[in-house]
C-alpha cells in the first residue's frame, strides 16, 4: 500500500515553497531539470528519443520481419536487463546500440532536436526566479539551452552557464548570478549519453554539488532518475544533504497515492530518506504559473508579459537606431540639420556608406522612420519638407520617433499649438524614448510651462538613468529656469561621466563654472577639454 506521508498535493507544496521563499531566506530552492521539462518547448523527452532509436534498429535489423514486440528483446540488442515496457530507462544504452562510435551522428541528431527551440511559458517564471530571487540555482542532465535562453529574453541577467566537467570548480554556493550546472555537458563540449559517460559523476561535479544542496532545497522537475550519475551521486550523499527534497511527477491519475508505486523504486527510497515529498503536477509549465500566482500572496511580482514586450520593443528600438546612426553618419554634412529633425553628426560623409544604408532601408518592409526624415532633409523649403512629413505619417501613422520629429518641425515653423499635439502624441505612442520625453520637456519649458516640464525630465531619466542628453538638458533647465546651481552642476558632472566628450556639456560646464562659480582655473580646464575634443573631430 502507498505511503502517502511521501506525498503533498500540488496546492500544499506551493505553501511550504511560499512559505520557505519568506521566512528562510537563508535556505533558498534550487531546481533539477530532466528533459520532461523542456518537453512542452518542443525537444522530445528521453524517453521519445529512445523510442525514436528502437524503432530505427529494428527497421534496419529486423530481417526476420518480427513486430516490434517479439523482436525488442534484450539479447538481441545486447542489453542486459532491457525490456520494452521499460525502454526509457535504457536511454544511454539505446543511444550506444543506434550511433555506436558515430559520435558526431549523435551529436547532429540531438542538436537538430534542439535547434531553434524556444523556452516555454515555464521558463520566463523560472527566468524571473533566478535572476530577482534568491533561487539562483539550476542542476540539469538537459543539453539544451533553455534556462540560459529563457534569461535572455526575460531578465537582464546573464547566468553563469557551466557545461564541462572541467569548469564544475566554478559552480559555487555565494552567487551573483543565476548558475546553470550542465552536469551531463553542452551541446558542443562532448554531452555525455553514453552508458560509461552517465554511470558515476565525476569527482569535481559530487564536490560542488555537495556544497549546493547543503545549502538549497531541491526541486526535481521532469527527472526521472534513470541516469546513474545524478542519481546515484544524490544516493551516496550524507543523510542531512540535502534537508528535504519536492520530487515532482507529472501524473494524469485520478488517484494521487498511486504516484508512489508508479515512480522507480530507487526515486522511492530517496524520497523517503530525505524526508521528502512527491508533488502530483500537471506539467512543468502549469506548475510554474501556480508558483508565479501564489509568490503574489506575499508581495508584488512583475506582469513578465509586460516585462516582454517592454524588452521587444527596447530592443527593436536599439537595432533601429543603430541603422539610423549609421544612415546620419553617411549623410554629407551640408545636408544635415541642426534641429531635433535630424542629430548632427561629425564625420566626413561616406558614399559607399551611404549606399549601404539606402539598400538597409530600401530593403525593410516598411521604410522606416530615419530614411523618411533623411528625405525631408534633402529637399528646400518648408512647405516641401512638410509635405515629405504627411506622407510620412500616412505611411508610419503610430510610429512616435516620426511624430517628435514633426513636432520639432512644427515648433520652429512656428505652430506651437500643433507642435504640442504632435509630441503629446509621439509620448502616447512611445511613453519610455527618453529622447521624446526630453524633446517635449524642452518644448514645454520654452513655453513657460516649467513643471510639467521637469516632470518629464525625471520622466525621461527614470528610463534612462545616465543618459547625456538628458542630463545635460535637465541641467541647463535646473540652471536656468530653477535656479538650483548645486542640482544643475550635478547633472552636469553625472552627463560628463556618461560621456566624456560630450561637446554641449563641456560648453555649459566651461560657461557654468566661470559665470555662476567663478573658478576660472576650473573653467580653463573644461574649455581645454573642449577644444581638444573639437580639434580630434576635425582632423
Amino acid at each position: 500500500m502507498a505511503d502517502n506521508r511521501l506525498i503533498i498535493t500540488e496546492s500544499g507544496f506551493l505553501t511550504e515553497f511560499l512559505n520557505q521563499h519568506t521566512q528562510r531566506t537563508d535556505r533558498p530552492f534550487c531546481f533539477i531539470l530532466g528533459a520532461g521539462a523542456s518537453k512542452t518547448s518542443g525537444i522530445p523527452t528521453g524517453a521519445e528519443m529512445a523510442h525514436g532509436w528502437l524503432r530505427e534498429l529494428h527497421e534496419a535489423d529486423n530481417f526476420e520481419e518480427l513486430s516490434l514486440e517479439d523482436w525488442a528483446t534484450a539479447e538481441r540488442l545486447g542489453i542486459e536487463g532491457f525490456t520494452l515496457a521499460e525502454a526509457a530507462n535504457f536511454y544511454p544504452q539505446l543511444y550506444q546500440r543506434h550511433y555506436g562510435y558515430r559520435e558526431q551522428a549523435g551529436y547532429a541528431f540531438l542538436e537538430s532536436q534542439m535547434e531553434g527551440k524556444e523556452p516555454s511559458y515555464g521558463y520566463s517564471v523560472l527566468a524571473y526566479l533566478l535572476s530577482e530571487t534568491p533561487h539562483r540555482v539550476v542542476i540539469t542532465t538537459n543539453f539544451d539551452n533553455l534556462v540560459a535562453d529563457g534569461l535572455s529574453i526575460h531578465s537582464s541577467r546573464f547566468p553563469l552557464v557551466i557545461g564541462h566537467d572541467a569548469l564544475a570548480q566554478y559552480a559555487t554556493v555565494e552567487l551573483r548570478r543565476p548558475l546553470v550546472a550542465k552536469i551531463h555537458g553542452a551541446l558542443g563540449f562532448s554531452p555525455k549519453n553514453q552508458p560509461d559517460d552517465i554511470s558515476q559523476l565525476p569527482e569535481g561535479w559530487q564536490t560542488a554539488l555537495a556544497r549546493i544542496l547543503d545549502r538549497y532545497t531541491p526541486i526535481v522537475l521532469g527527472y526521472g532518475g534513470n541516469d546513474g550519475s545524478l542519481m546515484g551521486f544524490l544516493q551516496a550523499l550524507p543523510p542531512h544533504i540535502p534537508d528535504r527534497v519536492f520530487w515532482c511527477v507529472r501524473w494524469s491519475g485520478t488517484n494521487a497515492a498511486d504516484l508512489v508505486n508508479h515512480v522507480p523504486p530507487a526515486v522511492r527510497d530517496y524520497v523517503k530518506s530525505r524526508r521528502g515529498r512527491f508533488v502530483p503536477i500537471r506539467g512543468f509549465d502549469e506548475l510554474m504559473a501556480k508558483l508565479l500566482t501564489k509568490l503574489r500572496e506575499k508581495g508584488s511580482v512583475p506582469d513578465l508579459y509586460k516585462r516582454l514586450q517592454d524588452r521587444h520593443r527596447e530592443r527593436e528600438r536599439s537595432y533601429d537606431d543603430q541603422q539610423r546612426k549609421l544612415f546620419e553618419a553617411a549623410v554629407a554634412p551640408e545636408t544635415r540639420s541642426a534641429s531635433k529633425t535630424l542629430a548632427a553628426t561629425e564625420t566626413k560623409s561616406d558614399p559607399a556608406l551611404a549606399e549601404a544604408v539606402n539598400t538597409i532601408a530600401e530593403s525593410r518592409t516598411v521604410k522606416p522612420w530615419w530614411a523618411w526624415v533623411g528625405e525631408v532633409t534633402a529637399v528646400v523649403g518648408a512647405d516641401a519638407k512638410e509635405k515629405v512629413y504627411l506622407q510620412a505619417l500616412e505611411a508610419l501613422p503610430s510610429d512616435a520617433d516620426l511624430h517628435r520629429n514633426y513636432a520639432a518641425f512644427l515648433e520652429y515653423k512656428p505652430d506651437k499649438e500643433k507642435a504640442q499635439q504632435y509630441y503629446e502624441r509621439a509620448v502616447e505612442l512611445d511613453p519610455r524614448n527618453a529622447l521624446t520625453l526630453v524633446s517635449y520637456a524642452d518644448f514645454l519649458k520654452w513655453q513657460n510651462q516649467p513643471d510639467l516640464a521637469e516632470e518629464f525630465y525625471q520622466r525621461a531619466l527614470e528610463v534612462q538613468p545616465n543618459y547625456d542628453f538628458g542630463l545635460a538638458h535637465y541641467g541647463v533647465f535646473l540652471q536656468d529656469v530653477r535656479k538650483k546651481m548645486d542640482k544643475a552642476e550635478e547633472h552636469y558632472q553625472r552627463a560628463l561621466r556618461a560621456n566624456p566628450d560630450y561637446e554641449f556639456v563641456l560648453e555649459m560646464y566651461a560657461e557654468f563654472l566661470e559665470k555662476v562659480r567663478g573658478n576660472s582655473a576650473e573653467a580653463e580646464k573644461v574649455a581645454q577639454h573642449l577644444r581638444q575634443v573639437k580639434a580630434k573631430r576635425g582632423a
